[in-house]
């Protein structure tokens, strides 16, 4: 015999807290500067996970409890069988209670890893141009002695292509400390406008910063080896503004500040700066081309000193949309056994506990209860064990959808839609398979 639980209003009040808590931080509060704290600490999304986790089961106790007791109340809980139904939940509502927690868990993980997974391939083209601006981009240092050769080559295999544009511009660094580079506002208005950005307009010694890595968080300041050249090219620098749209391979600079035209022209004649070439190309079918890409990347690449490399956003498009369709294959054949699972664990628990529920329904059959009232009740009882956690899943899932939907930028509810109701179809054939198994064995030696 399992102890009784007994409700408790602050208890309920404090999970409602925690589970609503640790929600809003996420969704509604989540570009608050205090969450944002604790969402970039790895300690603490995991405090925040606990938080919810141990919540969210006292919140399913308390409320169980709460729902039986407004049930006790009504009139219907006296009519046909509704009595020994509620009471037989409410004796073993503990065990009910964990098992229908942990299949929500369970089945909150299965929506979330399909939806993400779809997410992650359905933004391949945005993540492809985020790490590579360009459809082609040839990087050349300034003692490439191939340059003449692969510019030529790369003209003349696209430009016959519907959309081709061109563009050059030039970017000055050290090599010893290569992660950090200065660009014109000439050269940079070229490139912006090239990814279909507005032009911007520098005075002397403004200066403007380029994140080399999209997804970073921007870091306006001006590192001391930059602060130095700028000191010897007589400038006060002084930053305003910046922009997380690179112009570069990601990755390729930490950051890339952007100076005047006059400026610039002072700062060339520093000795130890060396200029990097970038010839950029824009064609409408970078996706599609597959044989030019492959044609170019044999013909070019990349050099083994780093004199020159040849960067194209095909050929990364077409290695990660491999990639996230097979990991979004595998991820939906998971989600189905874990399905699948979650309907098993609750099949098994049934199982463990039939010889103790055969007696006790023998005993409530001597009083007159007939097999169509006793399979009424294991029914109802099993439908609340199977579903109360997918409906929790779902809303809990639909929330999150939302959240996630704001954060990529995109629309999921196709998607959203599609799992929900493929999930929901498995969970009612679920239902219908263990609920016949159940009563067969339940009701195979009952008198």
């Amino acid at each position: 015999m399992e102890t009784e639980a007994r409700f408790s209003p602050v208890i309920l009040a404090l999970a409602l807290i925690a589970v609503g808590g640790t929600l809003a931080m996420m969704t509604l509060w989540y570009n608050t500067s205090f969450v944002r704290q604790i969402s970039d600490n790895g300690f603490g999304v995991l405090s925040l996970f606990i938080v919810f986790v141990i919540g969210l089961y006292f919140l399913y106790l308390q409320l169980s409890l709460f729902v039986l007791k407004l049930v006790q109340k009504q009139k219907r809980y006296f009519q046909k069988t509704n009595m020994l139904t509620i009471s037989g939940m409410k004796s073993q509502l503990r065990s009910n209670v964990k098992m229908m927690y942990l299949v929500s868990l369970l089945l909150m993980g299965t929506f979330f890893s399909i939806v993400g997974l779809y997410s992650a391939n359905a933004n391949v083209e945005q993540n492809t141009k985020a790490n590579y601006p360009y459809d082609y981009m040839y990087v050349s240092h300034s003692d490439n002695q191939h340059e003449s050769e692969h510019v030529g080559l790369l003209q003349q295999s696209l430009q016959d292509q519907v959309g081709y544009a061109s563009y050059k511009y030039d970017v000055l660094y050290n090599d010893e400390h290569g992660r950090q580079a200065i660009i014109s506002l000439s050269n940079y208005n070229t490139a912006i406008q090239g990814l279909g950005g507005e032009a911007i307009s520098l005075d002397k010694d403004e200066v403007y910063v380029i994140s080399g890595q999209p997804k970073e968080k921007m870091d306006q300041s001006i590192p001391d080896f930059i602060q130095t050249i700028f000191q010897q090219a007589k400038m006060t620098p002084r930053v305003v503004g910046g922009s997380n749209q690179n112009i570069m391979p990601a990755g390729y600079f930490n950051r890339l500040m952007v100076v005047s035209n006059r400026d610039y022209v002072g700062i060339e004649r520093i000795q130890g700066l060396n200029p990097i070439h970038v010839f950029a190309y824009n064609v409408d079918n970078w996706k599609e081309d597959v044989a030019t890409t492959r044609a170019l990347t044999d013909r070019i690449g990349f050099s083994e000193h780093g004199e020159f490399g040849l960067f194209s956003a095909g050929d990364l498009f077409s290695v990660e949309k491999n990639s996230k369709n097979l990991m979004f294959y595998v991820g939906f054949m998971l989600s189905l056994i874990f399905m699948i699972a979650a309907l098993s664990m609750i099949y098994f628990r049934l199982i463990t506990d039939l010889d103790k529920e055969r007696e006790k329904y023998k005993g409530i059959m001597k009083i007159g209860l007939s097999k169509k009232e006793l399979s009424s009740i294991v029914s109802g009882q099993l439908a609340v064990l199977i579903f109360v956690p997918f409906i929790v899943a779902s809303l809990l899932f639909f929330i999150g959808v939302a959240f996630l939907s704001e954060v990529i930028g995109g629309s999921l509810s196709s998607v959203t839609a599609a799992s929900f109701i493929i999930f929901l179809v498995i969970q009612c054939v679920g239902y219908l398979a263990v609920n016949n198994r159940y009563r067969r064995a339940l009701f195979k030696r009952l008198v």
